[in-house]
């Protein structure tokens, strides 16, 4: 299928739902780059016929995925991805503190909320924690061109590990894996 052929069910589709194509494009490139990349490695080793998929886990769904996704949007932001991050964060838990600091359902730093325009000290409320955490990702994007690896870099180790000023540590390393993971179970067809 030519690259036109793969955007047109997308484009169809978002435009039946109401979901803005941007996102839904950069989800779609997403997705089809993991299976591109999938297959041409199934490819040379030989073993296309005999690859079998992982079983499908449902995406966990927390109680205030409605104001996640809410956020997302009016950011221009992936509400999938927005989602991912949470449930990597702090597992949807708006009471969560990290070791350093960060807080609420997108662990933001109270710095990184005060960057983004949102008082730290509202930061436990869940709307505003997703308003802030989908204010710094859509910074991010906009800093990354939304590349999603530099995006989770910038947002578990902060843009200085993500410009390559810093080595990128190990946890975040895992951070993006578990994160990419959970995007693409969360933009799987159920």
């Amino acid at each position: 299928m030519n690259r036109i052929g793969r955007w047109v069910p997308c484009l169809l589709a978002c435009s039946i739902v109401g979901v803005p194509v941007t996102i839904a494009a950069r989800e779609l490139d997403a997705v089809v780059s993991a299976a591109y990349g999938y297959a041409r490695l199934s490819q040379s080793l030989g073993r296309v016929s005999q690859a079998r998929e992982a079983p499908i886990q449902k995406p966990r769904a927390g109680r205030f995925e409605p104001e996640i996704r809410r956020a997302a949007l009016r950011n221009g932001v992936s509400p999938e991805l927005l989602l991912a991050i949470v449930e990597v964060e702090s597992n949807f838990n708006p009471g969560a503190v990290s070791r350093k600091g960060a807080l609420g359902l997108g662990q933001v730093m109270p710095a990184t909320a005060m960057d983004v325009g949102i008082r730290p000290e509202h930061l436990w409320h869940p709307e505003t924690n997703a308003e802030a955490a989908a204010r710094y990702l859509k910074w991010l994007g906009k800093r990354y061109r939304w590349r999603v690896d530099p995006m989770l870099i910038g947002y578990n180790a902060g843009p200085a590990v993500a410009d390559g000023l810093q080595p990128v540590p190990a946890e975040t390393r895992r951070y993006v894996a578990s994160v990419r993971k959970a995007y693409i179970a969360r933009l799987r067809p159920t």
